[in-house]
């Protein structure tokens, strides 16, 4: 025998012992598709043709999934070298998308709609980038949902049938009752086939069985289950089951209502018949005792007052028990906050105590390093040096401008500033930094004296009052030779400068006196050519080298503002 027509056979033995309820399947091509609408109709020949095999499910093709996309924003800080169209091909894959950049900035750098090519490095710019999110293909298909091919089906014989009868308790359902927990089966099993983007798109054998091995409804609720005789259950295209007669036209509830109370009528009129037979005669039952009867009262009187006592012991406890609770928590937090509040006090006073130290301290240690800059200035006095320690900028473009000035062109050699320049090949002549030394050395001397330190740690660690004075010294003369240094140079800047100032005023006495002598020729005459051509050559060089003279002057007002000279 044919698993197929087996299966059909069980099925429809279990339906068909019950009187009053019909098989009713409808096939489709996949009743898991989702795209299937077909209507159902009433197989009324299967249990005649056993043997017939089922026809074989086509599968339905499966609906490639797209992966769907988010917007993420992307920041982006601007480099040097940074341009839009650079932005949009690293970060959106094409450069010409640069203007998705500037529709997410254009509230915040405005320039950006006018002059898209201008952009400044440390720019913080939003980026919509587009990312694919893919779905959820690890999730394991329900069991029940694959191909029956793929799960052997039980071989049953028609004579291993249960018989309706042996089933007991079956649950007495109205028609809408049933039309509504089938909905409510089939409901939840599309919930749990829409990770799979599938749904029950008909009623037949495969999807009945699909509801209750997956526990969707029971063997008994099914048979409950079962529409009034002559109808028959089918899925509309929205996934609503319609219950529908031999004319195909879906039932209304009042159409449902109206064949339940038919189906009552009827069998109150049966009842009726089988109660007009001869009633057989009754035997009058014993009487119980009267003692029996007042026993039992006694004792359930007696239980119940000693269930009354157990309770209202219970409750007294129960309440005693909550006042003792609320009673040491009351006493908890009065002791926890009166602890509270006395660390606070403590932690105040330790902190004003503190406060005031730190004060004490800061303010010695503010007249400590006054007291050390005085005397940190008048050495620098002493030297002739001014204070260049944390004006290293202003140092080396002074020192690049008395370059300048001492140049004697592209191919004219070093210059006494040579050494000032390169402060990394000579570290002996970095002022700034000597004159830091000096200034950390006079503090660590003036805290060692304050200290009193006249030994050190394990004799091996820190300065005495000793060694932290020697350092002062060796700072001062290090600082002196390279100032005198410096100042051989500033003196050399000083001459040219003064030699300059004498060539431009020179210089200019010469051009006027040249421009006079061509002021009284006629420019325009050809005969006077050769001396205008002569005498303008001369004027534009004196000009020129006047022009180169004041330049490099410019450079000393620099070097002389620095260094006060």
């Amino acid at each position: 025998m044919k698993r197929s027509g087996l299966f059909l056979s069980l099925l429809l033995a279990i339906i068909l012992s019950n009187p009053a309820a019909e098989p009713v399947f409808a096939s489709t091509a996949d009743p898991f598709s989702v795209q299937s609408g077909t209507n159902a109709a009433v197989n009324e020949s299967v249990a005649a043709k056993e043997e017939v095999p089922a026809a074989p499910v086509a599968e339905a093709p499966k609906e490639e999934e797209k992966p769907a996309t988010v917007t993420e924003i992307a920041k982006h800080t601007v480099q040097s070298g940074d341009s839009l169209w650079r932005i949009a091909q690293k970060l959106l894959g094409d450069g010409n998308r640069y203007r998705e950049i500037i529709e997410a900035n254009k509230a915040k750098y405005p320039s950006l709609e006018k002059n898209p090519d201008l952009i400044f490095a440390g720019w913080e710019l939003e980026v919509p980038v587009e990312k694919e999110v893919k779905p959820a293909t690890d999730q394991k298909p329900t069991e029940p949902a694959k191909e029956e091919a793929t799960k052997p089906e039980p071989k049953v014989e028609k004579e291993n049938a249960v018989p309706a009868e042996q089933v007991t308790n079956l649950p007495q359902w109205s028609t809408e009752e049933k039309v509504k927990k089938l909905q409510s089966a089939l409901d939840s099993a599309n919930r749990a086939l829409l990770a799979q983007k599938k749904r029950i798109a008909d009623l037949n054998e495969q999807t009945i069985r699909f509801l209750i091995d997956n526990k969707f409804m029971t063997e008994e609720e099914w048979m409950a289950m079962n529409p009034p005789e002559g109808y028959t259950y089918r899925l509309d295209r929205v996934g609503k089951i319609e219950l529908v007669g031999s004319d195909n036209k879906p039932l209304t509830n009042a159409d449902m209502a109206s064949l339940d109370k038919k189906a009552k009528e009827a069998a109150k009129t049966t009842t009726q018949k089988e109660t007009t037979k001869p009633a057989t005669e009754v035997k009058p039952v014993k009487e119980t005792k009267d003692s029996q009867a007042d026993a039992d009262a006694k004792s359930k009187q007696e239980a119940h007052d000693k269930a009354v006592k157990e309770a209202k012991e219970k409750a007294a406890k129960e309440k005693a028990d909550k006042a003792a609770a609320e009673k040491s928590a009351k006493e908890k937090a009065e002791a926890d906050k009166k602890a509270a509040a006395e660390k606070a006090a403590k932690e105040k006073v330790e902190a004003e105590k503190a406060a005031k130290e730190k004060a004490a301290a800061e303010a010695a240690a503010k007249e400590a390093e006054k007291v050390a800059e005085t005397r940190y200035q008048k050495m620098l006095g002493e030297i002739g040096a001014p204070d260049l320690a944390d004006k290293r900028s202003d140092y080396y473009k002074a020192i690049k401008n008395g370059s300048d000035l001492l140049s004697k062109g592209f191919f004219g050699g070093t210059t006494s500033f040579y050494k000032f320049v390169n402060a990394y090949d000579f570290p002996e002549y970095d002022i700034p930094s000597l004159q830091r030394d000096l200034r950390e050395s006079q503090k660590n001397y003036e805290k060692a004296i304050d200290k009193d330190k006249t030994s050190r740690t394990l004799g091996i660690f820190g300065d005495t009052i000793e060694s932290a004075g020697k350092k002062v010294e060796q700072s001062r003369a290090r600082l002196e030779k390279a100032w005198k240094e410096l100042g051989k140079a500033l003196d050399e800047s000083k001459a040219k400068a003064k030699e300059l100032e004498s060539n431009v005023t020179s210089n200019k006495s010469k051009a006027a006196t040249v421009q006079k002598e061509l002021d009284k020729l006629d420019k325009y005459d050809s005969k006077n050519a050769s001396e205008v051509q002569k005498l303008s050559k001369e004027v534009k060089e004196i000009n020129d080298k006047i022009k180169d003279d004041e330049e490099k002057l410019a450079n000393y007002k620099e070097l002389k503002r620095v260094f006060k000279i």
